[in-house]
């Protein structure tokens, strides 16, 4: 690696972060997650499928995507959150929330959280709630399912310093029969020297 910058920087960071809990206190915001993109500069063009590898063997329990232009060009991902997966009429989305630190002892992360219902996920880093959501849709509608189930973001769009482009947007797939896409985090840009 030769290089690597952030936006916002760690200052500017903690201010997006203190304006954002300024905005919970005053009941503005329900819920928020802010980003701070990292680019790093490296001597070898990297290969996406490699990195795409790479995620594979630690990042389990999670969706795999990678869309590629060319061998060192393309966006992909692990994420860990499903959008919803529409089988005919069927569709199953899910609520994800509760993040917290994993501790190392499994039987102690396993206690971590007092919850009744939902399943807890545990990630490599982080655990999360996640409650599954079925039902039975009059017409099956990829483009409505998208519109309104791709969580929103106007205190992001108002206050983070850079476009987000694809990320937090949505990865999948369509077939005549069915349809599953994820949100799309922990994800990340390859092109040339640069991720």
């Amino acid at each position: 690696m030769t290089g690597v910058t952030h936006l916002p920087e760690l200052p500017a960071w903690r201010c997006l972060v203190a304006q954002a809990l300024g905005q919970f206190c005053q009941g503005g915001l329900e819920k928020v997650v802010l980003a701070r993109r990292s680019t790093l500069r490296v001597e070898m063009p990297p290969s996406p499928l490699a990195l795409m590898a790479a995620s594979r063997q630690v990042n389990h329990r999670c969706f795999h995507y990678l869309m590629a232009w060319s061998a060192h060009e393309a966006f992909l991902g692990s994420s860990p959150e499903r959008l919803y997966h529409l089988d005919d009429r069927r569709l199953d989305t899910e609520a994800l929330a509760g993040t917290v630190a994993c501790d190392p002892d499994p039987r102690q992360a396993a206690r971590a959280l007092d919850v009744s219902g939902p399943e807890i996920i545990r990630l490599r880093t982080v655990q999360h709630l996640r409650r599954g959501i079925q039902g039975d849709l009059q017409h099956a509608d990829d483009s409505l399912c998208l519109a309104l189930l791709q969580p929103t973001a106007a205190f992001i769009q108002r206050h983070e310093p850079f476009a987000r482009r694809w990320y937090a947007g949505s990865a999948g797939y369509l077939t005549l029969d069915e349809s599953e896409f994820c949100v799309a985090l922990r994800c990340a840009r390859v092109s040339s020297h640069h991720i």
